[in-house]
């Protein structure tokens, strides 16, 4: 079939104006992730200055802030982190331990958040899990601070009446962190438990 100059035309200019439409959605779309991005990042920022403000934290502004921060941007590690110690630190520790886990399934070499997330197991009582979390931290070399990982193992191996297993984690502990406090506390009531 041929077409006539006049059908080309009309044939061009409408290839020309879906194309320019995809392009303006595509970058209204680009601009609207960003507007996103900003708008996360700058309730996170508030959330993070009234957490760690030394002189006037305020926890419950720094979570209404962090909600805003993770509406605009659900995938954001670091909001999910702090939402984590927020929650951890107000008991609500199912909270807790579902930002814990959503930081380390987005950055999976987070390991103050995995050291958390077994806190949390180990205030729920859930001593198998924190054991699991914790032996594979202890494990890890990139991780910055094993002795309260050691701590905390031994305090879940204490929680289960295994003496033995606790007092090496203390000990060890104690060993990479001669001023980790809580250690030698730890150490002290499991040797009291075995009569020590």
């Amino acid at each position: 079939m041929f077409l006539g100059v006049h059908q080309r035309y009309a044939i061009a200019a409408c290839v020309w104006f879906f194309f320019c439409s995809g392009c303006g959605a595509l970058s209204s779309r680009g601009d609207e992730r960003k507007e996103r991005e900003e708008l996360a990042t700058y309730h996170y920022n508030l959330a993070y200055g009234h957490y760690f403000d030394a002189t006037n934290k305020n926890v419950d502004a720094s979570l209404q802030e962090l909600l805003k921060s993770l509406a605009a941007k659900p995938d954001n590690p670091e909001a999910h982190f702090l939402a984590g110690l927020i929650y951890l630190g107000r008991g609500e520790t199912g909270m807790a331990i579902r930002h814990f886990q959503t930081t380390i399934r987005l950055k999976p070499k987070d390991y103050a958040a995995y050291n958390n997330l077994g806190t949390a197991y180990l205030s729920e009582g859930r001593w198998d899990d924190a054991i699991d979390i914790y032996r594979g931290l202890i494990g890890e070399i990139h991780y910055a601070t094993p002795a309260h990982s050691h701590n905390n193992l031994g305090w879940a191996w204490f929680k289960k009446r295994n003496f033995e297993k606790a007092m090496t984690h203390f000990k060890q502990a104690i060993r990479l962190n001669p001023r980790l406090c809580p250690a030698y506390n730890n150490l002290g009531q499991t040797q009291l438990e075995q009569g020590e």
